[in-house]
């Protein structure tokens, strides 16, 4: 069996309704037996270690500052205070406070939103590192910067490109190839195309992921399978 896998950042908001998607499609159109979905994110293991960048971690302090129900009018003082001084140490500790709001709202509109669409089957409950895999048909990524992590990937586990006709890069290891792309891109054939990150939005936000997804992802395997 072949997996087509759906790649994200940590593995949460937007591959695993993806694996959920294209499972249900699977079924639909009677590929089930020869392909299966999975998901996985580029950046798990970072997430997992608490690693992140300066620039990365002011980023996500600055969504949940623009928000306006993050943090305390105290709190704003600190961090203004920790970006001035360079303090990665203050900074973690808000960039942690952000990322645990996000996840927390990320993982109950998840909850909410798929049944309410249709998206049936069991939620995945675990987040996943993306690794290279000989027994992949696709890895479709839900935006560039997902999909060059997991080039990267794949040229670091031995596989070489074979074939570059955009917005698909085939690459080779021994006998198996596998194809790379954009999912947006690849559904769309678009090269603007991508998922929209819904991490730090509302739960409207979410939903018009999710219906994103719905739309593209079965257009993706189709094309896939041919």
């Amino acid at each position: 069996m072949e997996l087509i896998e759906f790649v994200c950042t940590g593995n949460r908001g937007r591959s695993v309704p993806a694996e959920m998607i294209a499972q249900n499609h699977l079924k639909q159109i009677g590929a089930d037996h020869e392909y299966r979905a999975i998901s996985s994110g580029t950046s798990v293991d970072d997430i997992r270690t608490g690693k992140a960048s300066t620039p990365f971690m002011i980023r996500t302090i600055g969504m949940a500052r623009n928000r306006g129900d993050v943090y305390t009018p105290g709190q704003l003082q600190q961090i203004d205070e920790a970006i001035g001084q360079g303090s990665e140490t203050v900074l973690k500790k808000f960039y942690d406070l952000a990322t645990q709001t996000f996840g927390e709202e990320e993982e109950r509109y998840r909850a909410e939103v798929l049944p309410e669409l249709g998206v049936v089957g069991k939620i995945k409950n675990y987040q996943e590192q993306t690794i290279a895999g000989s027994d992949r048909a696709a890895v479709l990524s839900m935006a560039d910067q997902n999909h060059g992590q997991v080039v990267q990937i794949y040229k670091a586990a031995g596989f070489v490109p074979v074939g570059d006709t955009k917005p698909a890069l085939a690459m080779q290891h021994g006998d198996h190839t596998v194809l790379l792309s954009v999912l947006s891109q690849y559904a769309l054939d678009d090269l603007a195309a991508e998922v929209p990150n819904a991490f730090g939005g509302d739960r409207a936000a979410y939903r018009r992921t999710v219906e994103t997804l719905m739309d593209h992802v079965p257009r993706a395997v189709d094309r896939l399978l041919g």
